[in-house]
């Protein structure tokens, strides 16, 4: 009937669900991250959890392997992408004790590095002048059409060869009428500058074709009168 009561000596509080929930942030599904590349994890947390604990997958969830047992609860962590590639990758970020923990929201990739190898030239050859050549090339990854320049003095002025050249691996190039020592070749993905490029390893040389060269008679033969040879 009201005659008797008490209160609570001190407040409490009522609080949303996401106030003891984490939530990952970064990568929470469809980037494409590389091996060996910086990413930073990013997650919310509430303030009641002191430190948590990272994991990742690369089969979707099936198993899980450690980044860090135990870090403050910052709402990031540096994470260097590891080896091998996989499409289907997940982070967990959990209360140390495990609970709560949230789990990237859908699949990511963790891909080799893109890149670009220039094969051939790529160092010591020699090429006459007028020859017709195949410059060569690998790439790894996504490439769309790539750029094609040489240079004749060592890398500091750059001239085109072909642009948006079709990424086949192979470019049939007539040597140019410019003799040097210093000749490199550089490809790279068209219209990102240099990001993308790859160089010659080494120099290699574009010379003169030979001239005329005889063959024979060319000494000591003994050809008999009257009788027909080949010069």
């Amino acid at each position: 009937d009201g005659g008797l009561s008490d209160v609570s000596q001190y407040e409490f509080s009522i609080v949303s669900p996401s106030y003891t929930t984490i939530t990952v942030v970064s990568p929470n599904g469809g980037e494409t991250l590389y091996v060996g590349s910086p990413q930073t994890i990013t997650w919310t947390g509430p303030e009641t959890i002191t430190d948590v604990k990272i994991e990742y997958s690369t089969n979707n969830g099936n198993s899980w392997t450690g980044i860090i047992a135990s870090t403050p609860n910052t709402g990031s962590y540096p994470w260097i992408l590891p080896d091998p590639p996989s499409e289907t990758c997940l982070v967990r970020v959990s209360d140390t004790d495990g609970d709560p923990q949230d789990i990237s929201d859908a699949e990511f990739s963790i891909a080799l590095p893109r890149s670009i190898t220039v094969t051939s030239p790529n160092g010591g050859e020699t090429w006459e002048i007028d020859s017709s050549q195949d410059i060569t090339w690998t790439t790894n990854g996504n490439f769309g059409d790539l750029d094609i320049h040489y240079s004749t003095d060592s890398g500091h002025t750059w001239t085109t060869i072909e642009l948006a050249a079709a990424n086949d691996g192979l470019s049939s190039w007539t040597v140019p009428d410019e003799p040097s020592e210093n000749c490199l070749i550089r490809i790279s993905e068209s219209g990102s500058g240099d990001d993308s490029a790859d160089i010659s390893d080494g120099v290699f040389s574009i010379v003169p074709a030979p001239g005329l060269t005889v063959t024979s008679p060319n000494g000591g033969e003994k050809w008999k009168r009257g009788s027909t040879y080949n010069i």
